[in-house]
């Protein structure tokens, strides 16, 4: 299995954030970095995570209206993006097979200015079919142009590596296929009563048969601690068929 982060990026920062992301992938299995204008729309057979990422232009994902606008703000050279993650995402082909998934951005740390690349991202690929695997992430910038937030490069890795650790962490359980699962919940009220009832009305029962005032209440008696043993057991051992 190996991992493709693909990434729009302008300035450079969301490319840096998407190398940092596939380094902490790599610590775990193999991974490819790629551009969204040469990503292609079919993931190939042996990917079995899939890293989509751009900046947040606008409160989402960028247009081509909304590059020029960034461009002309930094007044300064930028990388031409002519195939954007919302492009890319619109032609991206359902997946095959069971697909993991994630998403990030960069965008400016502001306060109060709202909207995600990287959610709208991920809705698209939910949508399609992927399995997420972590709630879509963004990452910092101090300007339109740059640069990145001191420890953002760091982040992103760890962030990688931790979808990456979960990936084979979830192989290796259902590796070991079905197991018992400890049923938690607790008897109700109700149930508690009904069990410790049963276990008297069987006790008194019990006694009748045999006969004698003092037999009758003692196997009463007896009966409704066996309901209350009988009740704290299946709380703590019912169990049911785990996936």
């Amino acid at each position: 299995m190996r991992a493709l982060v693909v990434y729009e990026s302008m300035f450079g920062n969301t490319k840096m954030i998407a190398e940092a992301v596939a380094s902490g992938i790599a610590r775990h299995f193999e991974v490819a970095t790629i551009d969204v204008g040469s990503a292609p729309t079919i993931v190939a057979g042996d990917v079995g995570l899939l890293v989509v990422s751009g900046p947040t232009h606008a409160f989402g994902l960028s247009r081509s209206s909304t590059r020029q606008s960034a461009s002309d703000q930094a007044g300064t050279t930028v990388t031409p993006v002519t195939t954007g993650l919302r492009n890319w995402l619109e032609a991206l082909d359902h997946p095959q097979r069971t697909v993991v998934a994630a998403a990030f951005d960069t965008r400016v740390k502001r306060r109060g200015v709202p909207g995600s690349a990287a959610r709208a991202a991920e809705r698209r690929i939910r949508r399609l079919g992927y399995v997420i695997a972590a709630d879509a992430e963004s990452f910092w910038v101090t300007g339109t142009p740059g640069p990145l937030v001191d420890g953002e490069r760091a982040r992103a890795e760890q962030w990688g590596s931790d979808i990456a650790s979960r990936m084979i962490q979830g192989e290796r359980s259902r590796a070991k296929g079905p197991q018992l699962m400890v049923r938690r919940r607790p008897l109700r009220d109700y149930e508690q009563a009904a069990l410790i009832a049963a276990g008297g009305g069987i006790g008194l029962v019990t006694g009748l048969v045999v006969g004698g005032a003092a037999v009758v209440a003692f196997a009463t008696v007896i009966g409704a601690a066996a309901g209350v043993v009988f009740g704290a057991a299946r709380q703590s051992f019912a169990h049911k068929p785990g996936a």
